[in-house]
């Protein structure tokens, strides 16, 4: 692999990492003290929410894959940062779980109600 490549690769992940972790806190931002006051926008945002936090780690994965499926059809090692690719995929899972928990708290209050 070109380090041209590995640069912007990192850029990308870099760019992944952000958006999972902007998408992270906007997940806390978006629990309202008052779940009957939520609409169906709330929930809309919510699910964009996590597609974006499941789709992420799910691209960094991929492409990990077929950069290392690369290297060894070149007959080399792949130098990858595996770091970023964990850091994603903890990302995502927090993100998740943040989401999950929020979605719960609303359709509980909302039963309630």
């Amino acid at each position: 692999m070109k380090i041209k490549n590995h640069l912007v690769l990192s850029r990308l992940e870099v760019l992944a990492a952000v958006t999972i972790g902007l998408a992270h806190f906007g997940s806390w931002i978006s629990l309202h003290p008052q779940p009957s006051l939520w609409t169906s926008w709330d929930l809309l945002s919510l699910t964009v929410r996590l597609g974006v936090c499941v789709a992420f780690p799910i691209w960094s994965f991929r492409r990990l894959l077929a950069l290392q499926a690369r290297a060894r059809i070149e007959g080399r090692e792949a130098s990858y940062p595996l770091g970023w690719t964990a850091s994603n995929f903890a990302w995502g899972v927090g993100a998740a779980s943040v989401l999950v928990v929020s979605l719960g708290v609303m359709v509980t209050q909302y039963l309630k109600s």
